[in-house]
């Protein structure tokens, strides 16, 4: 499997950019500064028919002692909108989580934690929603 980069550019905007890769013969679309502008960042992530939108945000850095932990959460969705579903319960929301979606959240966990610096003592959260 090769990748090879079909375009890379960045819009008038600074914060506003976009890639494309070809890999097997589909595209990889990599969108990030378009939505959510309030988050710390975003980033939109096309393959095919499938796209995952994912959003991340940190406190302000506090004068707090640094904790023995990293304050790390993560939160992985499947909208019912992204596979033509309504929730059939009264109020038609999409309420818990099944148990492929807290397998999924941890496995980005694991993933991004080593990125993070040891001594880093802000609340961090990344939110990834599974749009069709």
């Amino acid at each position: 499997m090769q990748a090879r980069v079909l375009s890379l550019r960045a819009v008038a905007r600074l914060s506003e950019y976009s890639a494309k890769v070809s890999l097997s013969g589909r595209t990889l679309v990599i969108e990030a500064g378009r939505l959510a502008r309030l988050a710390d960042g975003c980033a939109v992530a096309k393959f095919g028919e499938t796209a995952v939108m994912v959003t991340a945000v940190s406190k302000a850095i506090t004068s707090l002692p640094v904790p023995s932990f990293m304050p790390l959460t993560v939160n992985f969705q499947n909208k019912a909108a992204a596979v033509g579903r309504i929730p059939s319960n009264f109020l038609r929301r999409e309420i818990g989580l099944s148990d492929a979606e807290i397998l999924t959240a941890r496995l980005i966990d694991r993933s991004i934690r080593p990125f993070f610096p040891k001594e880093n003592a802000s609340d961090c959260q990344v939110i990834s929603d599974m749009h069709s």
